[in-house]
């Protein structure tokens, strides 16, 4: 039984630094894009260097692998993919992953608008402390 809480908690303290990493990233990834749109004011340009500095990203680790495991990498096959895959496509369609979805996306908006008013309260500050000085 002991050796039970104590995997139970190793897994919980795994998972919630996990998810302190994830948000901590999110969060920083959020000021960079506001920081980044306003230096580079074209989302479209963006989005596509962002997309093809991952697709060169995935080929290097992809090419890694194969160097440093000395084997080709996993091949997803069309049946596994058909069999596997297809159906949680399908299933990202139904109602709950939308509410589910949704539910992200107002989050998401939440913290957006916090961010935001975080940089404004921030601008104040520095406005005040300017008039003062």
């Amino acid at each position: 039984n002991i050796e039970i809480t104590v995997m139970l908690l190793l897994t919980s303290i795994k998972t919630s630094g996990l998810v302190a990493f994830y948000y901590t990233f999110s969060a920083g990834l959020t000021f960079y894009n506001k920081w980044a749109l306003t230096e580079f004011p074209f989302p479209l340009s963006m989005t596509m260097i962002h997309i093809l500095s991952n697709f060169f990203v995935v080929w290097l680790c992809r090419k890694a692998y194969v160097l440093w495991y000395k084997e080709l990498r996993p091949v997803l096959t069309w049946k596994l993919y058909v069999e596997h895959v297809v159906p949680v496509g399908r299933s990202a369609r139904s109602p709950s992953a939308v509410l589910t979805l949704s539910h992200l996306i107002s989050h998401i908006q939440r913290f957006r608008h916090w961010s935001l008013q975080l940089e404004l309260d921030f601008h104040k500050c520095f406005i005040i402390y300017h008039v003062k000085v």
